[in-house]
C-alpha cells in the first residue's frame, strides 16, 4: 500500500515549482524592473526550501543507489538540453563535471545524500555549525564555482542538513499556529516591499542568491557578513512558506505536489524553445503581456504536471522510493 503522503509538504513543493519555472521565465527577460524584483523574491526562497524539504526525507539507507539515481536523472537532463539547444541552432558547449544550469540540482541532492550519510555519527549541531562556515567563507575562493557544482553544494548543503535535523511534526504545528501565519505574511510582505522598491540598492545581491558566484569585488572584504544575511533572508522567508501553505488536499494543487521533479526536468527545455522564438521579447513589450508571460509559467508548470510528462523523472524516482526505508518521526 501506497504510504500517506503529506498534504503540506505537497502543497509547499508545487507553490515552490511554479516559482522556480516563473524564475526562469524572468531570468529571459531580466532586463525590465519588475522581473528583476520577481527574480530577487523568488530566488531568496526557492531553491534552499525544496533543499530543505529534501533533507527532512533524508534517510541512511541504500545511500549509493539513490545518488546514482540522482545522478542518472541529472545527465539525461544535461543530454536532453544539449540536443535541444543543438535542434534550436546554437552550439553549446557539454561538461561532464561543470554545470550552470538546471541539472545542478539532481547533482546537488546526490552530494548532499552522501555528505549526509558519511557525516551521520557526527554531532549534527556541530556539522550545521561547520556547514555555516563554509558556506560562509567558500565564495573567497574564486576556483570554487560551478565545477563539480561545488559552490552551490558547499553555500546550501546547510539548509539540507537542517532539514535532516527537523522533525516532520514540529513542521506541521509551525504551520498550524495562527500567530506564525500573521508573522508569515509580515516577513513576505516586507522582503516584497524590498524587492520592489529598494530594487537598485539589492539587485546586487542576486549573485550570492544563485549560490555559484564568487563574491563580488565590491562587497569582497565583507562577503562572510552578506551571506549571514541572505542565510538569514532565506530562513525567514522559509519559515513564512512554511507557516502560510495550507496543511489540507487542495484538488489537482497536492496531487501535482508529488509531481514537482519532472516540471522541473521539463519547463528548462521548452524556455529554450519559447526563448529560440523570440517569445520573451515579443510578449514583454507592455504590461499586459507580461502578465501574459507569466500566466504561461505557471500554466506551464500545471501542464508539465500531467502523467504524459512523467518519463523519465517517475521511472527513476520510483525506484529511489523503493529503496527508502520507512521511518515515522
Amino acid at each position: 500500500m501506497e504510504k500517506q503522503r503529506i498534504y503540506l509538504f505537497d502543497n509547499l513543493k508545487f507553490f515552490l515549482i511554479i516559482t522556480v519555472v516563473i524564475g526562469h521565465f524572468v531570468d529571459q527577460a531580466i532586463q525590465y524592473p519588475t522581473f528583476k524584483s520577481t527574480y530577487l523574491f523568488i530566488y531568496a526562497f526557492h531553491m534552499p526550501l525544496f533543499i530543505y524539504i529534501s533533507g527532512v526525507f533524508h534517510r541512511n539507507s541504500k545511500i549509493l543507489e539513490k545518488a546514482l539515481l540522482y545522478t542518472l536523472l541529472g545527465y539525461m537532463l544535461k543530454i536532453f538540453i544539449f540536443f535541444t539547444k543543438t535542434a534550436l541552432g546554437s552550439e553549446p558547449k557539454f561538461r561532464l563535471f561543470s554545470e550552470d544550469g538546471v541539472p545542478w540540482f539532481m547533482f546537488a541532492l546526490a552530494a548532499f545524500t552522501l555528505i549526509s550519510y558519511l557525516l551521520r555519527d557526527i554531532n549534527k549541531k556541530f556539522v550545521l555549525i561547520l556547514a555555516l562556515i563554509f558556506g560562509c567563507f567558500v565564495n573567497y575562493d574564486s576556483k570554487i564555482g560551478d565545477f563539480l557544482y561545488l559552490s552551490r553544494i558547499l553555500v546550501l548543503f546547510p539548509f539540507y542538513h537542517l532539514g535532516t535535523m527537523t522533525k516532520v511534526d514540529t513542521l506541521k504545528n509551525i504551520n498550524h499556529k495562527k500567530s506564525n501565519k500573521l508573522l508569515g505574511i509580515l516577513i513576505l510582505a516586507i522582503w516584497a516591499i524590498a524587492c520592489l522598491f529598494l530594487l537598485d540598492h539589492i539587485y546586487e545581491w542576486r549573485p550570492m542568491f544563485t549560490a555559484r558566484n564568487p563574491f563580488d569585488s565590491d562587497y569582497y572584504p565583507f562577503g562572510a557578513f552578506y551571506r549571514i544575511m541572505t542565510y538569514t533572508i532565506t530562513a525567514a522567508l522559509n519559515f513564512a512558506l512554511i507557516s502560510l501553505v495550507p496543511d489540507k488536499n487542495i484538488p489537482f494543487w497536492t496531487k501535482f505536489g508529488a509531481r514537482t521533479m519532472q516540471v522541473y526536468f521539463w519547463h528548462r527545455p521548452i524556455l529554450f524553445v519559447l526563448d529560440g522564438f523570440g517569445i520573451p521579447a515579443l510578449m514583454c513589450t507592455s504590461a499586459i503581456g507580461k502578465a501574459a508571460y507569466i500566466g504561461i509559467a505557471i500554466l506551464l508548470s500545471f501542464v508539465l504536471s500531467a502523467k504524459i510528462f512523467a518519463f523519465p523523472t517517475e521511472p527513476i524516482l520510483g525506484l529511489r522510493d523503493k529503496l527508502r526505508v520507512t521511518n515515522q518521526n
